[in-house]
């Protein structure tokens, strides 16, 4: 009688192969005394939600990216009618908004504290790090702040948005989109891996160890409230409600291993649930962004 034992050595070979892949991904190779642990395996899983639907990632390397994601900013947050208006960028970037709005009509002038290669654009507008030509081309009626004020993280945020109210005409607007520290992008890691959280799960040192780096970000963990009162004391209040742009969080995020890591944060929260633990942040993690309209008070 013969046995047919490839049936069963089959399965086995199979469960011996998959112990293998769980041991090479535990021994993650890295410096002298780090320690392995199941959050790193987890991140590097497919099980970990995305900080963005990798469709919606635009190329950090292409000209014709940014200008459509200029043209959109243009479209979402800016008034349509812009000709004959005096324009300002704040903390303008690469200033592909910057002439976009020089397209439809405006004088458009953009402000950045780093020269970011603005010979790649040509256009009648001006980009410059010299604070003193924006006041002398000033005042202007329309402003963007856009994804800007979280991340002036080393220098005095009223007193950065008291400069621009200062060059803003008697009626003029500002338009403000923050994008919080809480958020699951918020640190803007998103092109070096794609997972929701990670700033808020890992430390800044399990970051560096792991070889990630994301934009310095104001920890802010009540938002609303946080920039309603930055608002106020830079002079500003708000013409409109502000439009609140939300994503769900998923609940891989309030198993036993994360939830630790995330509620932690909020230790420092004047809501005693949430200092507590006792609360998990959704209300605050689901903020992904925040419109703003503000003229002066």
């Amino acid at each position: 009688m013969i046995i047919d034992q490839t049936s069963n050595f089959q399965p086995l070979l199979k469960a011996c192969l998959e112990q293998l892949n769980l041991i090479e991904k535990i021994t993650i190779a890295a410096k002298d005394g780090f320690v392995p642990d199941l959050l790193r395996v987890a991140l590097r899983q497919d099980r970990w939600p995305f900080a963005i639907d990798p469709a919606y990632l635009a190329d950090p390397n292409s000209d014709a990216d940014k200008l459509s994601r200029a043209q959109n900013i243009f479209s979402i947050i800016l008034p349509p009618h812009m000709q004959n208006k005096k324009f300002l960028d704040f903390g303008c970037g690469e200033g592909h908004v910057v002439k976009v709005v020089s397209e439809n009509g405006a004088t458009a002038v953009g402000y950045d504290i780093v020269d970011q290669s603005w010979s790649k654009l040509t256009g009648s507008f001006l980009l410059t790090t010299d604070w003193s030509e924006i006041t002398n081309r000033g005042p202007y009626d329309v402003v963007l702040i856009y994804d800007v004020l979280d991340h002036i993280a080393d220098r005095d945020w009223v007193e950065e948005l008291k400069k621009v109210v200062s060059v803003l005409a008697p009626n003029g607007v500002i338009f403000v989109r923050c994008h919080p520290w809480c958020s699951r992008h918020g640190t803007h890691l998103y092109h070096q891996i794609n997972k929701a959280f990670v700033h808020i799960i890992f430390s800044e040192e399990e970051l560096t160890e792991m070889n990630l780096k994301g934009l310095p970000t104001r920890k802010i963990i009540h938002p609303l409230d946080t920039y309603e009162a930055l608002f106020k004391n830079a002079g500003l209040k708000m013409n409109a409600e502000p439009w609140v742009t939300r994503e769900p969080v998923e609940n891989f995020f309030e198993q036993p291993m994360t939830r630790e890591r995330v509620v932690g944060n909020w230790k420092s929260s004047p809501q005693p649930p949430l200092a507590s633990g006792e609360v998990f942040p959704i209300f605050q993690m689901e903020q992904q962004f925040i419109d703003y309209v503000l003229v002066r008070a």
